[in-house]
């Protein structure tokens, strides 16, 4: 399940028309994924991180990437592109998913959040610290306390206890459970 239908039960209206969650998210769950699969969902949340298509150099950007990979792969949602490559579970996209932690998409951060856990590659825990200590918006901050707890590492431990002060109830509840969770490890 997507972080985005766990905390909000459905898929936004617009994501719901358009359909927009649906092609990556259900592509290939009957067979195993292939490596150029992995390699097109990282390059899509790199274009992602490159910054927007504007300008006349976002007009050489756009026309190259169409170019190489087709109007459809720029179409794709880097959410769902971030959420695809946890379904898979491959090592490759650790790394990519915690640089599109930094992605100006909030959807992109909680979706690239659970994908790590889903992953579980430990080089996660210090980036999921710091986005639950700096991110601004409230259900990236909620769910990397959640992911924290998920992610079983006693590193969390201080982080979390400093979330309990949050300003934001979902954060401080998120932050008590991880606790929880983490004492049992």
């Amino acid at each position: 399940m997507s972080i985005l239908k766990r905390l909000f039960g459905r898929q936004g209206k617009m994501e719901e028309k358009a359909g927009l969650n649906e092609p990556l998210s259900e592509a290939k769950e009957e067979s195993s994924p292939s490596s150029d699969e992995v390699e097109r969902l990282i390059r899509r949340l790199e274009i992602e991180e490159e910054g927007p298509l504007v300008g006349d150099e976002g007009a050489k950007r756009f026309a190259k990437i169409v170019g190489e990979y087709g109007l459809e792969f720029y179409w794709t949602q880097p959410y769902s592109a971030a959420e695809r490559l946890g379904d898979i579970g491959d090592k490759r996209a650790v790394e990519p998913l915690i640089r599109a932690l930094k992605i100006n998409d909030w959807r992109v951060r909680c979706n690239a959040i659970g994908s790590l856990v889903k992953i579980g590659d430990r080089r996660a825990v210090t980036p999921l610290i710091e986005q639950l200590e700096e991110d601004y918006w409230p259900a990236v901050t909620e769910n990397a306390a959640w992911a924290l707890g998920e992610m079983g590492d006693k590193r969390a431990i201080e982080p979390l206890a400093r979330a309990m002060q949050h300003r934001l109830p979902q954060v401080r509840e998120a932050a008590s459970a991880a606790l929880n969770k983490l004492r049992k490890v």
